[in-house]
């Protein structure tokens, strides 16, 4: 787990000083303790998990970048309504051009008189 303030970073860096000297024959692991105000079976509990980080830092990774996660099924549905917005605003674009265009064409906003013969209505005149 990663530190989560200064504050932490602060104790892990003294922690890491104690072990270090330990390591380096500088304290025994009881005067690290001591200096850190904990048992020494702490200190040791500490000290294991410093090894075991850096252990696990050293090991040999795969080269690349690390493998992409399985998109999650809310991601993957959000994508498909996405791609069916899209398409419902490429229709509505489509409709708002053949609107702009057909704003020069006359159009039937009335009926015709009533009382024109109906055959005449439907004839367009020369």
């Amino acid at each position: 787990m990663a530190p989560q303030n200064d504050h932490d970073t602060e104790k892990a860096a003294r922690r890491l000083e104690q072990i270090l000297a330990v390591m380096r024959g500088e304290k025994s692991a009881t005067q690290a303790a001591e200096a850190l105000d904990v048992s020494r079976e702490t200190f040791y509990e500490w000290n294991n998990r410093a090894l075991a980080g850096l252990r696990e830092s050293l090991a040999d990774r795969d080269a690349g970048r690390p493998p992409t996660p399985p998109e999650s099924l809310e991601k993957v549905q959000l994508k498909q309504k996405i791609h069916e917005l899209e398409k419902q605003v490429k229709l509505l674009e489509g409709a708002i051009l053949i609107r702009d265009v057909m704003e020069g064409v006359p159009r039937f906003t009335t009926s015709p008189a009533a009382d024109q013969p109906l055959s005449s209505r439907s004839k367009k005149k020369p």
